[in-house]
């Protein structure tokens, strides 16, 4: 998969308040911002909402989720 594959996937996978568990650290996060970025090595960081940068994807393992954001339905749009 390409860079921009992986990072459309993981804006795909990890809505905004996303809580997850980091497949780096162990540690758990909560996403707060619909940014992505990949590392010298091919990883996938985010940014938590205590402003720290978790890995979502690390050595090809994505971050499991812990608990998933539900949209609302709001005209037609989903919203996070």
């Amino acid at each position: 998969m390409n860079n921009e594959k992986l990072l459309a996937e993981a804006r795909r996978k990890y809505p905004i308040g996303t809580e997850i568990k980091s497949p780096e650290s162990g540690n758990i996060f909560i996403i707060g911002t619909d940014t992505f970025s990949i590392t010298g090595c091919g990883d996938i960081q985010g940014r938590s909402n205590k402003h720290n940068r978790p890995y979502v994807y690390y050595n090809d393992k994505w971050a499991e989720v812990i608990k998933a954001v539900e949209p609302q339905i709001i005209n037609n749009y989903q919203i996070y």
